[in-house]
């Protein structure tokens, strides 16, 4: 099942179940190689549902964050 999300006006695109999405203007694009650096210079918006822990992808796999305390 693909996941649902909504888009802004300004092309953002919030994906529903997300623990945090961030709407921000960019400031410069910077290319490397095959790939582009975006530098974002402010939030303009954001979206945080505080029930649904966070994500890490690391060595190319998402991976929970362990409980502290």
């Amino acid at each position: 099942m693909a996941p649902r999300w909504d888009s802004t006006d300004s092309g953002a695109v919030f994906v529903h179940g997300a623990s945090l999405c961030l709407e921000c203007a960019s400031c410069k694009m910077v290319v490397v190689g095959d790939h582009e650096i975006v530098v974002l210079s402010e939030i303009v918006s954001l979206a945080m549902n505080p029930d649904v822990a966070p994500l890490v992808f690391y060595r190319r796999n998402l991976h929970d964050l362990a409980p502290t305390g």
